[in-house]
């Protein structure tokens, strides 16, 4: 706060200064009193403490020289000063001679403020003189005839009236006016009309008394209404049940302990645990058709983890325009969907958790499936209907999973160590997807009609993924049991994966390998065996995928790098592998191709690398061939069929196969038109995956 500012504050109050003279009766004072407030530039009160003032009398205005200055150091407390002028500096009676007298005053080192008039009060100083004056031609009392004051009153004579000053604590006339008068309270009741209670304060004297409870008259017990029940004595439990209160005629209402099945936890110290948090991933890596508005689905088969706490899906998306995308989910059972997302964003990513970081558009998981077990078959929609890439039919991909936390019924957690003296018996857990003892089947669900049943029985599964699709047109594309030859059959019943999907879909996959580096082989007999099952269900097709990298495998589903149908010769349905296998023992390694009769046509599916077949191999169907490399049986260079366009082998398989060893050196090639190099045909082998089917 500058001192400025503080004057100018000072200069408001000296303005409305407030001289106070003693009476005249008294000596004539030589100082008088001025009041004023600081003011901070806030507008409040200035800072408690000390300030330098310079307060100064002239006869003028504006100009001139100071008749009177006097310094202070004024003491400031809530803004408000107070301070005598003429406390340091006397105020001379002659000194105040003056026709008119303006106040200045300055603050510290600040230039003096805008002077203010001085009232009358202060020039009261004046009357000292006139007290010194003596008094020439004055009539003194001695020379005043009495009689001529006789009816005048003496001092003495008033002693017993009452002076003005003794009349201030009476009221004036003026004052009752808010007074009632007399004629004011005839309304209200005299003490003759009051009832006698009210003089005696008496409770017998009061007229319809309420009468009293008995226990108020008598303080027994017996007397109480609604007293509380008391226990029967002698009463107690029986064996196992706890008291859970008392029943109105004091008998004890027991029951067994009512723990809540959360509390486990609790009871054992944070030792064992039901309650879980469990993700079921659903499909990875799914391509998102451009322009689409049916959509691409996926779905998943979610196992019974227990009763649902809470519930939440994770999707991970990148799409050239999320703004466009609706995502839509279907549960067990429902006809109309859950909307996930309907363009609520921007950009070209999608990845939360919705119903727990993102709350969803439309629906209400919670309140259809908490506190209820989540199991069974649970599919997702994405839907892109802006057709915004040139010459591409896809835009982005996706994967998602189920989230949950459970209540579980199936399984508890054990932190720390278990101590146990006698033995632990297991039991067997149909839809752990884990073949135990007593099943059947199991195929990771405790579902019915996917060919397993909740039983883990595999009497009632289908013999192909055909039959399945016949029963159930909806069946999705996923896991399920088939029995190849039926339930009296030799061969054991079979979880399998069956693609309902592709070109009219029913496909049986009997035969899948994944093969990292190109060098990594798979057993012969392995590969017979499959072969064996797939002859089983009587073979008419064959449909064949090929993944340039094994990873792109993982997922059923999973985009292809190539996918064809081989369509059987009647003569070769039904049969095994040995009926499309040429071997014979030779000295010199040779080139041997089973070409015609095997295969009657083939058919290159959408979106494959290869664009067309190579004319000269018969257009696809032209299939096997062999190199002989040893002096004992062998298969080798084993292709499917040859790409015209580009140009290349669309799948080999090498096998160094010696009867009496159960497999030697074997390379994979999966077709491709990359540069040359390698060892086979000038192509790399840099390993990838492959998938048959047949139905």
């Amino acid at each position: 706060m500058s001192s400025k500012q503080l004057a100018l504050s000072v200069l408001a109050a000296a303005a409305a200064v407030v001289v106070s003279i003693a009476p005249t009766l008294a000596a004539v004072p030589t100082t008088a009193a001025v009041e004023g407030v600081l003011s901070s530039s806030g507008g409040g009160p200035a800072a408690d403490g000390g300030y330098a003032v310079v307060f100064a009398i002239y006869t003028d205005a504006a100009g001139g020289t100071a008749v009177w200055t006097e310094s202070a150091s004024i003491t400031a407390k809530g803004g408000q000063f107070t301070w005598q002028l003429g406390s340091k500096t006397a105020l001379s009676p002659s000194g105040l001679n003056l026709k008119t007298a303006w106040l200045g005053v300055a603050i510290g080192t600040d230039p003096e403020l805008p002077r203010q008039p001085i009232g009358a009060a202060l020039f009261a100083q004046r009357a000292a003189i006139a007290e010194a004056l003596d008094c020439s031609g004055c009539i003194k009392a001695t020379a005043i005839d009495a009689s001529v004051l006789q009816p005048y009153a003496k001092s003495t004579d008033l002693g017993n009236y009452a002076k003005a000053a003794d009349l201030s604590g009476y009221a004036k006339a003026t004052d009752l006016g808010s007074y009632a008068k007399a004629s004011d309270l005839d309304a209200y009741a005299k003490v003759a009309s009051l009832a006698a209670v009210a003089a005696s304060g008496n409770y017998k004297d009061l007229k319809d008394k309420p009468a009293y409870a008995d226990v108020a008259n008598t303080g027994a017990y017996g007397d109480l209404t609604g007293k509380p029940v008391l226990a029967k004595v002698g009463a107690a439990c029986g064996t196992g049940l706890v008291l859970n209160g008392l029943k109105a005629d004091g008998a004890l209402d027991c029951g067994p302990l009512q723990v809540p099945p959360d509390y486990i936890d609790e009871i054992s110290n944070g030792m064992i645990w039901n309650q879980f948090i469990d993700t079921f991933a659903g499909g990875s890596n799914i391509i998102i058709p451009d322009g689409n508005g049916a959509g691409i689905s996926n779905s998943l088969a979610f196992p019974d983890f227990g009763v649902a706490q809470a519930i939440w899906i994770d999707v991970d998306l990148i799409n050239s325009d999320v703004a466009t995308l609706t995502i839509e989910l279907f549960g067990p059972g429902m006809s109309a969907p859950y909307v996930l997302y309907s363009k609520g964003k921007t950009g070209q990513a999608l990845k939360t958790a919705f119903n727990k970081d993102t709350a969803i558009a439309a629906g209400d998981i919670n309140k259809d499936w908490i506190g209820k077990n989540i199991k069974g078959n649970w599919s997702i929609t994405v839907k892109d209907p802006l057709d915004n890439q040139l010459n591409i039919a896809d835009d982005g991909k996706f994967s998602w999973a189920i989230g949950i936390q459970t209540l579980s019924t199936k399984k508890i957690q054990i932190k720390g160590n278990m101590i146990v003296d006698g033995k632990i018996w297991g039991t067997t857990i149909c839809g752990n997807g884990v073949l135990e003892k007593g099943e059947q089947c199991d195929d990771g669900n405790a579902l019915e009609g996917d060919g397993c049943s909740a039983q883990c029985d595999a009497a009632k599964a289908l013999k192909t993924c055909a039959a399945i699709l016949a029963a159930d047109a909806k069946a999705k594309t996923g896991w399920y049991t088939i029995d190849i030859d039926g339930p009296t059959g030799s061969t054991a019943a079979k979880t399998v994966v069956c693609d309902m999907t592709t070109d009219g879909g029913g496909w049986t996959r009997f035969w899948h390998f994944v093969d990292p580096d190109g060098i990594t082989g798979e057993r012969q007999a392995d590969w017979d065996d499959a072969m064996s099952f797939a002859a089983a269900g009587g073979i008419k097709q064959w449909l064949v995928k090929t993944y340039l990298e094994p990873n792109l495998n993982t997922g059923v589903g999973s985009a292809y790098h190539n996918a064809w149908i081989l369509n059987l010769t009647a003569s070769k349905q039904g049969h095994g592998f040995s009926y499309f296998r040429h071997s014979e023992q030779n000295a010199n390694n040779i080139h041997r191709y089973n070409g015609p009769g095997l295969v009657d046509s083939a058919k290159l599916l959408p979106n494959s690398n290869c664009t067309a077949w190579h004319g000269s191999f018969n257009n696809g169907a032209y299939l096997w061939g062999e190199h002989r490399w040893a002096d004992t049986w062998s298969v080798g260079w084993w292709w499917m069929s040859h790409c015209g366009s580009p140009s290349y082998h669309m799948l080999i398989i090498h096998h160094d196969y010696d009867y009496g060893a159960n497999y030697g050196r074997q390379q994979h090639l999966i077709g491709t038109d990359k540069s040359p190099g390698g060892n086979h045909g000038g192509y790399d082998e840099d390993g990838g995956a492959y998938e048959f089917f047949f139905k």
